[in-house]
């Protein structure tokens, strides 16, 4: 799904952490999943959003403009705060091209199935980013490439 403007401007990541405003209902995650698969198609845009206790990992793949216009959008959503950029750069290609938003809810997945990410999963996802940023990024390939339900 690669776009002709993709040819021409350069390809850009963005992974941000943030903390929910609330513990938030399968209804508002889907929503939430909803609109963003919806803004994202239109954006050329493709990721991943995890949530585990309150707190959101992203990954945003696109043009710069398009991901940092949705980033912007993002960041000023009343249903959260605490956004952190946790790692942003110029991409060769997209590693999450497959979804316009991929979706895991990480609260509702046993981390006894996952041995080697069992202390991750088994506290919140902003301290673990804190303790060792290399986490995040490998938790969102680890979703990417393992994970499916």
């Amino acid at each position: 799904m690669v776009d002709v403007e993709e040819t021409i401007l350069e390809l850009f990541s963005l992974v941000y952490v943030s903390l929910a405003t609330h513990e938030m209902s399968e209804d508002e995650l889907c929503e939430i999943l909803r609109v963003s698969r919806i803004n994202n198609t239109k954006n050329n845009i493709t990721g991943m959003l995890l949530y585990q206790h309150k707190y959101f990992i992203q990954v945003l793949e696109g043009t710069a403009s398009n991901v940092k216009g949705t980033y912007r959008k993002i960041k000023s959503d009343p249903r959260h705060k605490h956004l952190i950029i946790a790692h942003q750069e110029l991409i060769a290609e997209r590693e999450f091209d497959r979804w316009a938003m991929r979706f895991n809810h990480l609260d509702n997945l046993d981390s006894s199935d996952l041995p080697a990410f069992s202390d991750f999963l088994n506290n919140s996802v902003y301290e673990t980013f804190f303790n060792d940023q290399s986490h995040v990024m490998l938790l969102l390939r680890m979703f990417r490439d393992k994970i499916s339900y």
